[in-house]
């Protein structure tokens, strides 16, 4: 699977989760700014964390979860995180 394509199976469920955990019925894009576009800040950060950990079985540290500052940044975190194949079996 090409990191494209990894992508286009990732994205949606990380924006299902922040559409979640922070009740926005707009549309999601990669380029959606985390904090600008949605308004999530750090208890909304470990909402988001705890979330994505359930849903790809892999922790990500708080600090990583800050560094993103775009829904697109949080997919690049999942890839590099999570295995191929363990994202494409949850």
């Amino acid at each position: 699977m090409t990191h494209n394509s990894r992508e286009q199976d990732i994205y949606p469920r990380v924006a299902t989760i922040i559409r979640h955990q922070v009740d926005e019925d707009d549309e999601i894009t990669l380029d959606t700014d985390l904090l600008t576009d949605l308004g999530i800040e750090s208890l909304s950060f470990i909402e988001i964390g705890l979330a994505m950990e359930k849903a790809f079985g892999q922790q990500f540290p708080i600090a990583d979860l800050k560094r993103c500052t775009t829904v697109g940044d949080l997919v690049q975190l999942v890839i590099k995180k999570v295995p191929e194949e363990e994202a494409a079996s949850k």
